[in-house]
């Protein structure tokens, strides 16, 4: 259940960026867990997919449906963010390990503008560009049998269980074959900073 300590804390995120900024904050989970939203919230870290849980427990918290994005990676990790709207405008809450899959201000038509905006920043270790498509917005209230505002059991079921909705594919393995890696500052940008025990390196 919502413990009075979190609540306080929900209290105070009343806009997508402060929630962003909460959720930057916390260290970069690279373990093999997948937390619910109030334990990740108590280790004070937190992958991709437990920022947009916590973030999505946010938005819920203020009145807004949490929603999530699934992006599915080729030669890469998968990554997932929370979408929120404002003023009619679609943008992206994210934990990332990375600086360049990170926030999205609401400033997108629709969730498939910000995939796109996504595209060109999914890149692997090795540079090669890695993301063939993605779904959203995906509704958490629709998967009732996950706890994952505050349960104790491991969430990485509730991920697996996204691979088998419908994605939009933005890219063949074929095609992203065939891509020039990109540019090698950008490359060295995208991870700078990066805890690399989190960082696929296959």
């Amino acid at each position: 259940m919502l413990t009075k300590q979190l609540a306080a804390v929900l209290r105070r995120l009343d806009h997508p960026y402060k929630i962003q900024d909460w959720v930057s904050k916390l260290t970069y989970n690279t373990g093999d867990e997948t937390r619910s939203a109030l334990k990740a919230y108590e280790a004070k870290k937190a992958h991709c997919f437990e920022g947009a849980l916590l973030a999505c427990l946010a938005l819920e918290y203020h009145g807004n449906p949490p929603y999530m994005m699934d992006l599915r990676g080729y030669g890469d990790d998968d990554h997932v963010v929370a979408l929120f709207k404002l003023k009619g405008k679609w943008g992206a809450i994210s934990k990332t390990n990375t600086t360049v899959l990170d926030f999205r201000p609401a400033h997108f038509r629709d969730p498939h503008e910000i995939a796109m905006s996504y595209w060109c920043m999914y890149f692997n270790w090795r540079g090669n560009y890695a993301m063939k498509d993605f779904a959203g917005p995906i509704d958490l209230r629709k998967f009732k049998k996950f706890d994952w505002r505050y349960g104790e059991a491991d969430m990485a079921d509730l991920g697996w269980s996204f691979n088998r909705l419908k994605h939009t594919k933005l890219a063949t393995s074929s095609e992203l074959d065939k891509l020039p890696r990109v540019p090698e500052r950008l490359r060295r940008a995208g991870f700078l900073g990066s805890d690399m025990k989190g960082v696929r390196k296959s």
